[in-house]
């Protein structure tokens, strides 16, 4: 997942582990990185299938305020396998657990065909629906988050992290 600080582009990984009685996880950079001074400066853009937005087919380089909203849509993505990695087993969540390289395969080629249409959205929206696992406050909070990350048109995304932010800062915090 790229993630974008202050106008950075960085490589940035989940580390999650325990300390017994609860899990911790942390957002970490591996040193991808590159700086642009215009929104309208080409920035080159790591990928990794399938968390990339689905404007990231094969191209590297993007204008930085594109890569914005192609760092919110990766956030989009970590956030769904987070929460809805057990309503979305037959998709997001069997991502690194096929033990045969073609099912693995046609596993992200099923989710790119769903990311290039409201398709991908519309699942994630429904298998959150019918979670039993989330309550209701913590329900709206991730549909409002989806719907601002999991746009497959960038210019529908959030254009920066600001209103995402502002939802977990609110007293409902997911």
């Amino acid at each position: 997942m790229a993630g974008i600080v202050h106008g950075d582009i960085k490589q940035e990984n989940v580390l999650v582990f325990s300390n017994g009685e609860a899990w911790t996880g942390k957002l970490i950079d591996f040193g991808y990185s590159c700086l642009g001074t215009s929104d309208n400066e080409m920035v080159k853009v790591a990928r990794t299938r399938p968390w990339q937005a689905p404007e990231h087919n094969r191209d590297q380089f993007f204008q930085l305020h594109a890569a914005r909203r192609m760092d919110v849509y990766s956030f989009g993505m970590l956030i769904c396998r987070t929460f809805l990695s057990d309503e979305l087993s037959a998709s997001v969540g069997k991502v690194g657990r096929c033990d045969d390289p073609r099912e693995h395969l046609q596993l992200l080629e099923h989710i790119d065909s769903l990311k290039a249409s409201s398709g991908f959205l519309d699942m994630v929206l429904r298998a959150l629906q019918s979670s039993k696992a989330i309550d209701e406050a913590c329900r709206e909070d991730l549909r409002r988050i989806f719907e601002l990350t999991l746009r497959h048109e960038p210019q529908l995304r959030a254009a920066n992290f600001d209103s995402l932010v502002s939802i977990f800062a609110s007293e409902d915090v997911v």
